[in-house]
């Protein structure tokens, strides 16, 4: 049986653990904010979530005044996953999935949803070995390599640091072609 469960961040400053409450779902989200003092509520500018549509959901109803991001995790693996997905040798479209047991990249597959600081020596032979194998265009890589660059984006501090961050990124997404 699968249990679920949302939990809730502080994300000023150092990330600390708030809560985490039984089940996933706006109306789980919607009751634990509501359940906090109006001048909390009131304070929070910027929430990051997951792409789930219940969360955005809640967070529009209980801190309307919020602004809402996806958090650096769901991102890079949104991105890079569109990017995995495989295409047919000498087909114009894709294969209508992500790989298969002998495809190099799904054998690496979660080395590549691995942030860069969360690799170890091996990992780090056996990623570019896969990538050799089976990344004929360069494309993953690039695309693991730019979901790096924007990890770190969400991290950078002060803004104008964070805004010359984005740029570079998307410099390099333009000039290695990456499609978005």
């Amino acid at each position: 049986m699968t249990v679920y469960a949302t939990g809730i961040v502080a994300l000023n400053g150092r990330a600390r653990l708030l809560d985490v409450v039984a089940g996933r779902s706006a109306t789980v989200l919607s009751a634990w904010v509501s359940g906090r003092d109006s001048h909390w509520r009131a304070d929070i500018t910027v929430a990051a979530l997951d792409p789930f549509r219940g969360y955005a959901t809640a967070l529009h109803t209980s801190l309307p005044h919020t602004v809402r991001v996806l958090d650096a995790f769901h991102m890079g693996q949104a991105w890079l996953r569109r990017r995995g997905r495989r295409q047919a040798p000498g087909a114009a479209t894709d294969a209508g999935h992500r790989g298969r047991k002998h495809d190099p990249l799904f054998g690496i597959r979660r080395l590549l949803r691995r942030g860069a600081d969360h690799h170890s020596p091996t990992s780090w032979q056996r990623m570019p070995a896969g990538l050799d194998a089976g990344d004929d265009n360069q494309q993953i890589g690039r695309a693991w390599i730019a979901a790096q660059e924007l990890r770190l984006l969400y991290r950078e501090k002060p803004r104008q640091a964070a805004e010359r961050r984005l740029l570079a990124w998307f410099t390099f997404v333009a000039e290695h072609e990456i499609p978005s």
